[in-house]
């Protein structure tokens, strides 16, 4: 925490001493819960380095094309998504396909696949892993060897750069690129605490931003969020509103909504133990709740120029 260390000494428990009020919001906050780390058991991971988008990354045409030649297709062909398609409450499907080849893939028995990436043989076998002998000519460059598994499972999606907290939620089995985080989960509840204003401050205060203005998701920052102690009703209250929310960003809604209506951040800090040392220190400090600002300021959001979205659709995309 760089910027804390600028105004105050800490102590061997982590506590500041001569902090401003803002610190001392940080300090209580952070002993207010488990610190996120702990509480997933350091499970945050990282999406996939394919080495080659054009040749791995392909559209719903060439995925179909693909199983017809050979059923087989079907087993290796995963939905895929980038950082820039993960949204705050919501997945932006691109539409894309990842053909999901591994270190240890008996390629032979996906014969379609085979013939697909053999088209770029030339520029795969330039990969440096693949000319140090590492990796095979026709597989990822990284492929989560150790975690695979949990991308099918519900999961907390981010994206690694962003200018607001833009956690989704995911049911449907993405596999993610390496612009993607993840957190493997069957709370759902902790989509709306990572999404709060609450937490958004907190991370703002403790991570450092890019150009910009932007925050990047990295690990050893993200660790250190609060998750508070909660009853399973209060957790079962939250998480329905994540569905709610969820709902009204739907892809056929005509309604997206990012932030939380303020009633029901004031809902969440009250059903949790942060909801006394905000009150307490919100006069004094840079935090406000929702609730506190005008309409036009909660709904509205900014997106910064000269920032690269990376979402650019892979050549193969437009080839058949």
């Amino acid at each position: 925490m760089r910027s804390q260390r600028k105004h105050a000494s800490q102590n061997e428990a982590g506590h500041y001493f001569g902090a401003t009020p803002k610190l001392k919001l940080l300090d209580r906050l952070r002993v207010a819960g488990t610190p996120l780390g702990e509480y997933v058991k350091g499970r945050f991971y990282y999406g996939i380095k394919t080495g080659l988008n054009e040749a791995f990354v392909i559209d719903r045409t060439t995925r179909d094309r693909l199983i017809t030649e050979h059923a087989s297709s079907s087993e290796i062909i995963k939905p895929w998504l980038r950082g820039c398609d993960v949204k705050r409450w919501r997945i932006d499907n691109p539409g894309l396909f990842l053909c999901y080849v591994g270190w240890h893939t008996e390629i032979k028995k996906y014969p379609a696949v085979y013939k697909h990436l053999s088209r770029f043989s030339e520029e795969l076998k330039a990969r440096p892993e693949v000319k140090a002998g590492r990796v095979p000519w026709y597989a990822l460059s990284r492929y989560a060897s150790d975690y695979w598994q949990e991308f099918a499972q519900p999961k907390v999606l981010y994206p690694d750069i962003y200018e607001h907290q833009s956690f989704a939620w995911d049911e449907q089995g993405f596999y993610a690129a390496n612009t993607c985080y993840f957190i493997p989960t069957e709370e759902k509840w902790l989509t709306a605490l990572f999404n709060s204003r609450m937490i958004e401050w907190f991370y703002s205060q403790i991570s450092n931003k890019v150009r910009g203005g932007y925050l990047r998701a990295f690990s050893d920052y993200m660790k250190l969020i609060p998750i508070p102690k909660t009853t399973e009703m209060q957790r079962n209250v939250i998480a329905q509103l994540v569905d709610y929310l969820l709902w009204l960003n739907r892809p056929d809604s005509t309604v997206h909504v990012s932030q939380m209506p303020g009633y029901f951040e004031q809902l969440m800090a009250l059903s949790m133990s942060f909801s006394s040392p905000m009150n307490s220190t919100r006069k004094n400090s840079s935090f406000s709740t929702t609730s506190r600002q005008p309409n036009s300021q909660r709904s509205r959001r900014f997106r910064k120029p000269g920032v690269s979205s990376s979402c650019a659709k892979p050549s193969s995309v437009f080839m058949t």
